[in-house]
């Protein structure tokens, strides 16, 4: 009696240039991706490979000699089985922060993208209907995460007489896709003010004599918005 014939599943890992969610050509792979395969549960790990330069990986039950990107001997897949293929939520490529692109643009399995934004992908019992079975369709691409950083500013009261306090109150937001980082303010008091203190940041990231303000991170959504109080005095 002769063993099954071996089953194979992957494919690639790509830079999603024109976010459109699907290979086009001249889309390069991106290396160094670890991808995990996992039991129907979505939690019990069976196998991780990391892709190759040019963006691939498999997982194969046949015998072989294993490389990082191409993992041979996982006996645990098997025909009319379900499992989970698991890749990162965000991959950095060139210090950029990248995410996963639209899913199942087309309806081409072969050259769209199948990871939502949780990186899962589930492999359901029809996509290894038998032994010997070859499932490449098994694709995930990235796109670079966009932030949309707004400043709005307030003044009270709005207008103020010599001798009387002001305080501006300075706001950071993002409505983008991903967290923003290294975010810097300038905006420095007008020269008939004189400047007394500051709240709602730490006092090492506001310069009072050059106006900086070291914002640093700012999350996505009005609940990560970042806000600086200045009081100054009319000169």
């Amino acid at each position: 009696m002769t063993d099954p014939a071996p089953i194979e599943i992957g494919n690639r890992v790509w830079l999603d240039s024109n976010e459109n969610g699907i290979q086009d050509a001249g889309e390069v792979g991106i290396p160094g991706v670890e991808v995990k395969l996992l039991a129907a549960d979505g939690v019990t790990e069976l196998a991780t490979a990391t892709t190759a330069a040019d963006g691939t990986y498999y997982f194969s039950s046949a015998a072989g000699t294993s490389t990082a990107s191409t993992i041979y001997g996982v006996s645990a897949l098997q025909p009319g089985t379900a499992y989970v293929i698991k890749f990162p939520t965000t991959v950095t490529v060139s210090g950029t922060v990248h995410s996963p692109t639209t899913v199942t643009v087309g309806g081409n399995r072969e050259i769209d993208s199948n990871a939502s934004s949780t990186g899962l992908v589930p492999i359901t019992t029809l996509d290894i209907p038998m032994a010997g079975a070859n499932n490449h369709s098994f694709d995930v691409g990235y796109a670079e995460v966009k932030v949309d950083v707004a400043l709005t500013k307030t003044v009270e009261p709005s207008a103020a007489k010599r001798g009387e306090t002001v305080v501006y109150t300075l706001t950071v937001t993002n409505t983008g896709e991903g967290v923003a980082t290294g975010v810097k303010v300038v905006d420095k008091l007008p020269a008939s003010l004189t400047f007394v203190s500051h709240d709602g940041a730490s006092p090492a990231v506001y310069d009072a004599i050059t106006g900086e303000w070291d914002v640093g991170t700012v999350g996505v959504g009005a609940a990560n918005a970042v806000t600086l109080n200045i009081t100054a005095v009319v000169k």
